[in-house]
């Protein structure tokens, strides 16, 4: 179905601001709009186009993820999204790349053969980059359970990344993170609320006053509400 002239001038305009900004994810949700307005042709140009543009290196990660899902999402394309994600994959390197990755291709592919590949190749990356740094490593363990507690229903699998980065949470910070890990993702409220109880504690040490006010009400919405 074409577009009327006003709505296409209207999309153009917006189009042009967000390859301008670089805001890969604002295009393809205008790519999303122009399709679910009736001009699938146009949205698929623009998505493509995009891809096209983008260099082979991994500056072009963030985008790329942004377009897989597009394909995906949009086009119900698995076969493009696929072999955009190939190239995520060739380009990944650290922790946040392959578990974006990870959770990408199990939550727009629905590939959990390909998932599972990529989040242990995302653990590997995990304990091998964290030896460097506390925090990262924190972390990368409770957002990869926190990814296949999600996607794969690993709960064993989790269990052992949670319990690993529960014995290096240092800070109020990763043990309220980790706390609603345990809580939402992994469904255990016991040993969640333990956790969180642990940085709540903390943070009306060591915190700013807005810190502890947000801490306090997230407490109370999980596990008092």
């Amino acid at each position: 179905m074409a577009l009327d002239e006003n709505k296409k001038t209207e999309f153009i305009k917006e189009l042009n601001e967000a390859r301008e900004d670089k805001d890969y994810a604002w295009v393809v949700e205008i790519a999303a709009e122009i399709a679910d307005a009736g001009d699938n042709d146009w949205a698929k140009i623009i998505l493509k186009e995009i891809e096209d543009a983008l260099p082979l290196h991994s500056s072009s990660i963030n985008p790329l993820l942004e377009l897989g899902a597009g394909a995906c999402n949009i086009f119900d394309n698995k076969e493009w999204g696929k072999s955009i994600y190939e190239k995520v994959e060739f380009e990944a390197y650290d922790v946040d790349h392959y578990l974006d990755l990870s959770i990408g291709v199990a939550k727009n592919l629905n590939d959990k053969e390909w998932a599972r590949k990529l989040f242990e190749e995302t653990e590997e990356i995990t304990n091998s980059q964290g030896s460097n740094n506390a925090d990262d490593y924190c972390y990368g363990l409770y957002s990869l359970a926190n990814g296949i507690c999600e996607y794969l229903k690993d709960k064993d699998w989790a269990i052992r990344l949670y319990q690993s980065a529960e014995n290096r949470a240092k800070s109020y910070s990763d043990l309220q993170k980790l706390g609603r890990g345990l809580s939402l993702k992994l469904g255990d409220m016991d040993w969640g609320r333990k956790v969180f109880s642990k940085g709540l504690e903390l943070v009306r040490t060591e915190g700013e006053d807005y810190e502890i006010e947000n801490y306090e009400k997230e407490f109370d919405k999980i596990f008092n509400s």
